[in-house]
């Protein structure tokens, strides 16, 4: 799965949210708890966007999911970073390793990375052992 997380300090994203045409978002504010325990309160503004639903195991596909959502999309996400006050953004890959591996090389193509610079997003990969999930 690779999600799109947008931070602020300031501004919050929910005036954004009435007019945009991004899909699968979701806003969290500032001061609020987040999540249903209520033991923490958010410290920032964030949106969050689902680029691609592609398995753990499949970097390649949610690398060609986020090319083409940021394609489609990217005069949309330049008007959200332009119009609010951002503290940090990123691109998270989750990638599923098993305890056999020694070693997991991440490959970002020329394309993607274009896109990212465009956007001034960081790229992060979130690397799980399969055994968390057992």
């Amino acid at each position: 799965m690779c999600i799109l997380e947008i931070y602020s300090d300031t501004d919050s994203f929910k005036e954004f949210i009435k007019t945009t045409t991004l899909p699968n978002f979701k806003i969290d504010e500032k001061g609020e708890f987040t999540n249903s325990l209520k033991k923490r309160l958010n410290e920032n503004y964030i949106i969050s966007i689902k680029i691609s639903n592609k398995e753990m195991d499949n970097l390649n596909g949610q690398i060609n999911d986020a090319i083409q959502f940021l394609n489609i999309n990217c005069i949309e996400l330049e008007k959200l970073v332009s119009n609010h006050k951002v503290t940090f953004s990123y691109l998270r890959f989750g990638v599923l390793i098993n305890e056999n591996q020694a070693i997991l090389r991440n490959y970002y193509p020329i394309e993607l990375l274009r896109l990212v610079n465009r956007l001034n997003f960081e790229i992060e990969t979130a690397i799980y052992n399969g055994n968390s999930f057992e």
